[in-house]
């Protein structure tokens, strides 16, 4: 174990150290054992649904590319690369499992790597642009105050990515010759410079980038859904879908600070400060994101079930460092 995973455990341990410090376990557990299964069960659909779109949604890009398979065939690359993750070094990720499974049905594998740089690229983008797009909404929900230049300044933001989503898919080339990429870090720059390059390769299909970005767009308030039915399981009613959807996106890229194990305790810290506004006690926040979590460990056990009765000839971890690289 590296001393990076070492610093994450430890950060997570401390963190939930912190939080156990300010909450009645058995509240907790008294809280979840009242979970109504209905609405919960709607939780976890949703997270199907949103491996699914997400699926249906890279085959945009793959037909762009000329990789013409049946919908089904990146769906079920997401669904089975979601359960083979769990089974190999974290550095592998799921786009190596996507890129293996895919090339069974085809073999251009520079196609399909160029269809997953832009996937990624435009992941963050849309992820930061959704951010922007609410948090207007979710700053006046917390009355963070300065609400006219919050306001502006996402409206700036909104019309900043607009542009620069139009210089992306339109005049990417013009974009990539820009000497400011040359200032950047190198590890951006090397994250960035791929991307840039794969996109040339969707110039002249316009079309087919702008609704994969709108769909793209839509599937960043999937997440907010399924957190709003783990509240609504619990009976708690006095928080708007309205909040959730403009607040996940900050959290979801909280989430995304690599600065804990699986982001355990950020997650739950974060919702616990979330909700207190709201006057929701810091247990039922705690077991708000235990239900999260129970949907995420559902989702791994049927996941793998799918994976293992998979009969068909599966990677070596050898072959999929190769695809990773």
């Amino acid at each position: 174990m590296n001393s990076k995973k070492i610093v994450k455990i430890v950060v997570s341990v401390v963190l939930i150290g912190v939080i156990l410090s300010v909450v009645d376990l058995n509240q907790v557990f008294q809280t979840i054992s009242q979970v109504n299964p209905v609405w919960y069960f709607f939780g976890f659909v949703m997270v199907i649904i949103d491996q699914s779109y997400m699926g249906a949604k890279w085959n945009i890009l793959l037909r762009i590319v000329d990789i013409k398979v049946h919908f089904t065939v990146p769906v079920m690359g997401y669904l089975k690369g979601c359960a083979y993750r769990y089974f190999l070094p974290s550095t592998l990720g799921i786009d190596a499992y996507k890129t293996y499974y895919v090339r069974k049905f085809d073999s251009r594998i520079a196609n399909i790597v160029s269809s997953i740089i832009v996937e990624r690229f435009f992941g963050i983008l849309t992820s930061l642009f959704v951010v922007v797009l609410m948090f207007s909404f979710f700053a006046s929900y917390l009355s963070l105050g300065y609400e006219t230049i919050i306001a502006v300044s996402c409206f700036l933001g909104i019309l900043g990515f607009f542009l620069l989503f139009y210089m992306l898919v339109r005049n990417v080339d013009k974009l990539s010759a820009l000497p400011v990429w040359q200032w950047l870090p190198k590890k951006i720059k090397h994250k960035i410079e791929p991307a840039l390059v794969s996109l040339e390769r969707f110039q002249g299909k316009s079309k087919a980038l702008y609704s994969y970005i709108a769909l793209s767009i839509i599937e960043k308030f999937f997440y907010g859904i399924i957190l709003y039915f783990c509240v609504r399981s619990l009976g708690i009613d006095s928080v708007s879908l309205l909040f959730f959807v403009s607040a996940t996106p900050v959290l979801s890229l909280i989430d995304r600070i690599p600065v804990s194990f699986s982001s355990i305790g950020v997650r739950e810290g974060a919702l616990v400060l979330l909700l207190k506004p709201f006057g929701i006690p810091a247990a039922e926040a705690l077991s708000i994101a235990l239900l999260m979590r129970g949907i995420e460990l559902t989702q791994i056990v049927i996941f793998t079930l799918l994976w293992q009765f998979d009969h068909g000839p599966k990677p070596s971890v050898e072959e999929l460092n190769k695809l990773n690289s």
